[in-house]
């Protein structure tokens, strides 16, 4: 108020040297600008109606499966949706000591399986990329026979690449048993397919079984 006060002063008291240097409009005095000002009065920063702040958001207990997660997951919503909506529909409650009773542990939030959807895509990536840019050597003794099968290709690249592969991801069409290149397939996820190439050499020094090389 004291701020509105000023400023309708300063506007009060330059008004004789307007009226003074604009003759056209001598029906303007400071009395009526005052009268003018009092009915309405110009609105400041100080004086501008500020919205509520909103307070923080409240943890819910689902009471069944919707867009905001599994039966029993806990997830964050607004206060006033879940007072307005959630709860007297009977879709959610709220978490308390007393509720605790109703959190399915195994049971995720949409933010939840948001997440995780995401941790796994960039997994994803990352094995994917440091696959399609490595290879691995095997040196076996060239008048013995062998064979390399899936479980000793994960164990290897876990010891090498330091990335775990479980054994049913790992596609090859036959044990290897002869030196040269092989042309192996690794399931990286349900839709990423990463050819993988595994070279046996005749062990001719005291190398090691196994080793790897990026390209």
């Amino acid at each position: 108020m004291n701020v509105v006060l000023k400023k309708n002063m300063v506007v009060v008291g330059l008004l004789p040297r307007l009226a003074f240097a604009n003759p056209f409009v001598p029906h303007i005095t400071p009395l009526s600008l005052s009268r003018f000002l009092n009915v309405f009065p110009m609105r400041t920063m100080s004086t501008q109606r500020r919205k509520p702040a909103r307070g923080p958001p409240t943890k819910v207990v689902l009471l069944q499966d919707c867009n905001l997660g599994e039966k029993g997951s806990v997830t964050e919503v607004k206060r006033g949706y879940a007072r307005n909506s959630l709860v007297p529909n009977k879709i959610a409650a709220f978490l308390s000591p007393q509720n605790k009773h109703l959190i399915v542990p195994d049971a995720k939030s949409a933010a939840e399986n948001r997440n995780l959807f995401a941790n796994e895509e960039t997994q994803t990536i990352r094995v994917s990329s440091k696959l399609s840019r490595s290879f691995i050597e095997f040196f076996r003794q060239e008048h013995k026979p062998f064979e390399i099968v899936q479980n000793t290709l994960s164990r290897i690249i876990q010891k090498q690449l330091r990335v775990d592969i479980p054994i049913e991801r790992i596609e090859i069409s036959k044990p290897i048993n002869s030196f040269g290149a092989h042309q192996i397939n690794i399931h990286v996820s349900d839709t990423v397919v990463i050819p993988f190439q595994v070279d046996v050499h005749p062990l001719k020094s005291k190398q090691g079984t196994a080793s790897t090389n990026k390209r």
